[in-house]
């Protein structure tokens, strides 16, 4: 079964604290749920369940930060609280995916860092490993 796109929430693109994001339409159980959260300050604790993949990524004046993760889908409420340890500028994207591994780390690969003088993550050629694993 090949991975598949099912839908997404964003919440956010504002300033303040903890952010609740919606689940996305149609999940089911076994999904694999990618969340990207943004913020310019503070820390991020993730809700019960959610991994963070690889660590985060920041632009080179350390003022805004990307983190990526991830959550199988398992008898979902309708949303998460993502806490934040200060008021700034955040925003998170959820994206649901179906087809992914059943089991395990379902991301593959992904960037292996940033560029010191620009905002680009480094992932110049990416190929997977394992069979039904994701890009991120």
């Amino acid at each position: 079964m090949a991975i598949a796109y099912r839908s997404g929430s964003t919440a956010g693109n504002a300033s303040g604290g903890n952010l609740t994001v919606n689940a996305p339409s149609g999940l089911t159980d076994g999904d694999i749920l990618v969340a990207v959260l943004y913020r310019e300050a503070g820390t991020w604790t993730l809700p019960a369940g959610w991994t963070q993949w690889g660590s985060d990524q920041r632009d080179f004046n350390s003022q805004i930060y990307l983190s990526v993760a991830w959550k199988r889908a398992s008898s979902e409420g309708a949303s998460w609280t993502f806490n934040l340890s200060t008021t700034t500028w955040r925003v998170i994207s959820i994206g649901a995916f179906s087809g992914c591994l059943a089991s395990g780390d379902p991301i593959d690969v992904g960037p292996t860092g940033y560029n010191e003088n620009t905002v680009n993550p480094i992932a110049i050629s990416i190929s997977t490993d394992i069979a039904d694993a994701m890009c991120v």
